[in-house]
């Protein structure tokens, strides 16, 4: 004992270490992924120089929005991090060892081998793959790698699989795998293996960000050069590096994102919809193929009794009679057996266990042998043929996706081919369509996303799904392709077979996950399920959904939690992201066109040698009014447009009216500048005020060159944004301790007149060329698909 004792300790306590090491590794990666970035160490180096030189006011401004985004991104990506660690916790860590001389010890797993020998009995979880050695009517139920949840019997050297569990009977096993070498071990460790996923969005506002980024490096070292050669002063370069930074990282959408989809998320946790990730919904709207398991489902997870039909001289009560015996004997806790309404076992003795092999089981009564089992692997051993009536109701019933079990009796201590055996009737089992599949299933069929249900369960209950929902009028539903057809496709094959297919029957987990990934070469995939088997495909998909009742590790790597096992509540989460990525395409689009003014800006400051015209605080509040003012009121006015599964990307879409809309708002900025400079007029303040005029105007024609629906609502809503914006901007210039803070001058009529004149003439070639000559057609384009 003694002996074992240390092993236990010595190898738990190596574990812990091992363990401890490989968490903060993964935590100081995560940290530094979003902490030493190139934006992150240009912004960061701004922050310390204006710092350095006494600037704490424009230092607080920059350092504020990079906390946020660095903060939200590290506790997202380690809250993702620590669930997956969840997953080491759903294996047993102890097992009953049978020793040399006969008895039982309780050991940890660590301290067992293989070869070694360990007992199982009723409700235990299965922890190690192995050999049965003896059993007593041991049954296992097998789902988390079968997709099933049927018990199957375990004979003598029948192989058994960590992560089953027995619920039945008892058994003594062999070693063959323990922990990570199990097939639930390989499995787990795919599972666990950290990947951050990011969404279209994600990657294109990082790309964005990333390019803008060495825009910056080269501007500020053009700049330090410049200022060298004409003797400059240091702070005044700290302060335009940090004003262009301001004006060409559009850091702000990020965050924007950010707010957006973890409002979408709160909306949807009230619909009990819970994303795991505030990201996720965005997969919901970008869905082009949608994966779906069958058992748990689309199915309900209870078996149902469905129809027992007698045979002649026989009537139906005496069938659910003998059938209630025989799973009250062989197994009283199983799905059929809750469906005849059994609650206890009853007197009696297994002659023959159920098995997926033998297809039927035996029990003998005080005063007969009843047998039940699938319909032609009974006949098999029968000495008399079954009767026609009863053979076109259990192949009626089959096609309809029921499981048909033939009910026969014979005599004590006899057998099946014995001329005394009496065939008695059949009973069929069924699991019910959930009634919220079919409208939801419709739903996505409308938005042209492909349907694929990929199950472990037999081929005519997989066609029987289709049928019932409705699915059998498409021909990629006309045939199902089984896992041992996969087998011999290559990866090439696999892709076509996708395409051309969308029901797969007899599936195993390492199948599914391969499904996934051939189909994520068609279109942005999305995999539905519950099992434990439906685990690795669900965190290969680029979306994953899981129910709340479905296995531990399921729910742990999904993207998207259903807490009421429905569908329901999906369509309204894809209504709600179609309309949170409308509002990052106007976002963006405001962001950018800031970017636009800041560049234009950058080169006019090289190419007439003076100073950058805007500080750190005059973008601040520029800021406030043509990025916070329109996110505010697209918040609470969301605009919709229509749209469909193959959207053109997120750049691709935003694109044309940011070129055409920069090139009118550059040729604003340029008219402002160079006629300041000419008049010697506050170039600073005219270019203010014709920056501010033009990008408020983007709450007008922004949606509309998006090709977005309007309102009268909307319009009387923007309206009274903007004077009311208006009013606080007065506000500004007029209380004098304000008008300092942000770095603004006292109104003047020259640079006000020369701003709001060539705002005006800019505003009208907006309306003019983005709405009547090029836009609108770009946008039809786009949405015909040319660009998708």
């Amino acid at each position: 004992m003694l002996q074992y004792a240390y092993v236990y300790v010595a190898q738990a306590a190596n574990a812990m270490r091992q363990d401890r090491h490989s968490y903060w590794q993964d935590i100081r990666s995560i940290i530094l992924r979003h902490t030493v970035s190139l934006v992150t160490i240009v912004m960061g180096s701004v922050i310390v120089l204006l710092l350095w030189f006494g600037e704490a006011r424009d230092a607080l401004f920059l350092s504020s929005v990079l906390a946020i985004n660095v903060i939200t991104g590290i506790a997202q990506e380690i809250r993702a991090r620590r669930i997956l660690e969840r997953l080491s916790e759903l294996m047993p860590k102890v097992a009953k060892q049978v020793l040399p001389d006969g008895t039982l010890q309780e050991v940890s797993l660590q301290a067992l081998q293989a070869g070694e020998v360990i007992q199982v009995q009723g409700g235990d979880q299965i922890p190690v793959d192995g050999v049965v050695r003896s059993e007593q009517g041991l049954e296992v139920n097998e789902a988390f790698l079968t997709g099933e949840s049927i018990s199957l019997a375990k004979n003598r050297a029948s192989r058994v699989y960590a992560g089953s569990f027995v619920t039945a009977g008892s058994g003594v096993i062999r070693i063959k795998a323990i922990g990570q070498d199990t097939k639930l071990g390989t499995m787990t460790n795919q599972v666990k293996k950290h990947e951050w996923h990011s969404t279209p969005i994600q990657r294109a506002l990082a790309g964005i960000i990333s390019t803008l980024s060495y825009v910056l490096l080269i501007a500020v070292i053009g700049l330090t050069i410049r200022q060298r050669l004409i003797g400059g002063d240091a702070i005044s370069l700290i302060k335009q590096i940090a004003a262009i930074t301001g004006s060409l990282i559009p850091e702000g959408l990020i965050l924007a994102s950010t707010l957006l989809f973890a409002y979408g998320a709160i909306k949807l946790l009230r619909r009990q919809v819970l994303l795991q990730h505030i990201h996720s919904a965005e997969g919901l709207a970008r869905l082009q193929i949608l994966c779906l398991d069958k058992t748990g489902t689309l199915t309900e997870s209870n078996v149902t009794l469905a129809e027992v039909r007698a045979a002649k001289n026989h009537t139906v009560s005496t069938v659910t009679s003998l059938a209630t015996q025989y799973f009250a004997i062989s197994d009283h806790t199983s799905s059929m057996s809750r469906a005849l309404g059994i609650k206890s076992a009853a007197t009696g003795e297994v002659v023959t266990s159920f098995s997926s092999d033998r297809r039927f089981g035996v029990v003998q009564t005080p005063t007969q042998r009843i047998a039940i089992g699938a319909v032609e692997s009974i006949c098999q051993h029968l000495s008399l043929a079954l009767p026609a009536n009863l053979h076109a109701s259990s192949e009626e019933l089959a096609r309809s996706g029921k499981r048909v079990l033939l009910v026969v009796t014979m005599p004590k201590d006899s057998s099946m081919a014995q001329a005394q055996a009496r065939i008695r009737g059949i009973i069929a089992f069924e699991q019910a369509v959930k009634h919220s599949a079919e409208p939801v299933l419709r739903f996505f069929k409308r938005r042209s996303v492909a349907i694929k249900i990929i199950s472990g369960d037999h081929q005519s209950a997989v066609l029987s799904v289709a049928q019932q929902l409705q699915l059998s009028s498409d021909n990629q539903f006309d045939r199902v392709i089984t896992g041992d057809e996969l087998r011999k496709k290559s990866p090439h094959e696999l892709i076509s077979v996708v395409r051309d297919h969308a029901l797969f029957a007899r599936i195993s987990p390492d199948q599914k996950a391969q499904l996934i990934t051939a189909c994520q070469t068609i279109g942005y995939t999305g995999m539905v399920g519950d099992g434990a088997n439906d685990a690795l495909a669900i965190k290969k998909a680029d979306i994953g959904i899981s129910m709340l009742d479905g296995a531990e590790i399921t729910r742990s790597v999904a993207d998207i939690v259903l807490m009421k096992n429905e569908f329901t509540d999906l369509p309204r989460g894809v209504r709600l992201a179609d309309s949170i990525i409308t509002t990052m395409e106007l976002i963006g689009a405001l962001f950018l066109n800031k970017v636009i003014v800041g560049l234009t800006l950058l080169t006019l400051a090289f190419i007439t040698v003076e100073p950058y015209p805007f500080t750190p605080r005059n973008i601040t509040v520029l800021n406030y009014f043509i990025i916070g003012l329109p996110i505010l009121i697209w918040t609470l006015y969301p605009r919709n447009r229509k749209r469909t599964a193959f959207e053109p990307s997120y750049l691709r879409q935003i694109m044309p009216f940011v070129i055409l809309n920069g090139m009118i708002t550059s040729a604003a900025t340029i008219t402002a500048y160079l006629m300041a400079e000419i008049y010697f007029i506050d170039v600073q303040m005219t270019v203010f005020v014709s920056t501010l005029l033009l990008g408020m105007n983007l709450l007008f024609i922004a949606p509309r060159a998006l090709g977005i629906t309007h309102s009268p609502r909307y319009h009387r809503s923007v309206i009274w944004s903007c004077l009311i914006a208006c009013g606080g901007l007065v506000l500004i210039f007029i209380i004098t301790p304000l008008r300092s803070f942000f770095g603004l001058d006292p109104i003047r009529p020259d640079w006000l007149v020369l701003g709001i004149a060539i705002a005006s003439a800019a505003i009208t070639a907006q309306f003019f060329s983005l709405r009547y000559l090029f836009l609108s057609k770009v946008h039809r384009w786009l949405n015909a698909g040319h660009l998708s």
